[in-house]
């Protein structure tokens, strides 16, 4: 059943002392993606009272909106729909609330442990953890990995790793982490071709100026979705990186909130929800030995 919903944004307090450094890093934001529309049918309230025991309020959701793909809207209060949006509706339900009320919260406040007033934020953070100083926050067992995909044009094979160093490649600087693997891990024969931003690394892939661009799984399968058959996604390859919900440092909903993804990832809900709002479900790339 597709319901229409009303999004209700609850004004952040904002703790003006000084914090220690964000931990948390914010995955790619610069992903333009084609989203579908809400499918999960569920009733927002206006926000929580004083007095409301805490299953019979909304799960107040940290985010900022609109991230094309993860949080589609033209604000807070018009958000229809989004992989984040729908997760959030479906984690929800599992901790048995009664909806949700998005709670417009700034991402660098929020990975430093600063804004208050949320229960659990879904701003597409990078799950870090220092061993060296304690986190401002917590955060959850993972949503979403975010692999690094292999685009070439269409006909083209990477059969495996071997191959992949022989190839002339291209990358964006906009985010370190592709560039940052082909240097450290991939190490190429030649050294490649850097570019300001992914697009301009898809049109030098187009031009055969590159055999391959690497860049995060969910960006390269939306590209080749939209190429029209030009490009395709050969594979993928590990990283360490994964997104996660964001939780006040000791929230007690910390084991109900991922007892709620774990059961979401067993049951098909979030790999749906990938290929729902990110242009194809990551999870079915092969990865490249």
């Amino acid at each position: 059943m597709r319901t229409e919903v009303a999004v209700s944004v609850v004004p952040t307090p904002i703790n003006t002392h000084d914090a220690s450094s964000a931990t948390g890093v914010r995955a790619r934001r610069s992903i333009r993606l084609v989203v579908g529309v809400l499918a999960l049918g569920v009733t927002l309230a206006t926000g929580p009272t004083a007095t409301a025991a805490p299953r019979d309020r909304p799960l107040r959701v940290a985010a900022e909106v609109p991230q094309p793909g993860f949080w589609v809207g033209t604000s807070a209060t018009a958000v229809n729909g989004g992989f984040e949006y729908d997760l959030a509706t479906a984690i929800a339900a599992k901790l048995g609330r009664s909806g949700v009320t998005v709670v417009a919260i700034p991402f660098s406040s929020l990975v430093a442990g600063r804004a208050k007033g949320f229960d659990i934020g879904l701003e597409e953070a990078l799950i870090t953890k220092s061993k060296k100083s304690k986190t401002p926050v917590e955060f959850s067992t993972p949503y979403l990995d975010f692999n690094v995909g292999i685009m070439v044009r269409n006909g083209s094979n990477v059969t495996d790793i071997s191959a992949a160093k022989r190839l002339r490649w291209g990358v964006s600087t906009a985010m370190p982490a592709p560039s940052t693997y082909l240097d450290r891990v991939l190490k190429p024969d030649t050294p490649a071709q850097r570019f300001p931003d992914l697009t301009q690394a898809v049109t030098a892939l187009e031009a055969n100026q590159v055999d391959a661009v690497l860049d995060y799984t969910v960006s390269v399968i939306k590209q080749a979705a939209q190429s029209r058959g030009r490009l395709a996604v050969a594979g993928q390859l590990h990283t360490a990186d994964k997104i996660g919900a964001v939780l006040p440092k000791g929230s007690p909903l910390r084991k109900k909130v991922d007892a709620a993804i774990q059961a979401l990832k067993a049951d098909g809900t979030i790999n749906r929800l990938a290929a729902q709002y990110l242009g194809g479900d990551p999870s079915m790339i092969p990865f490249l030995q």
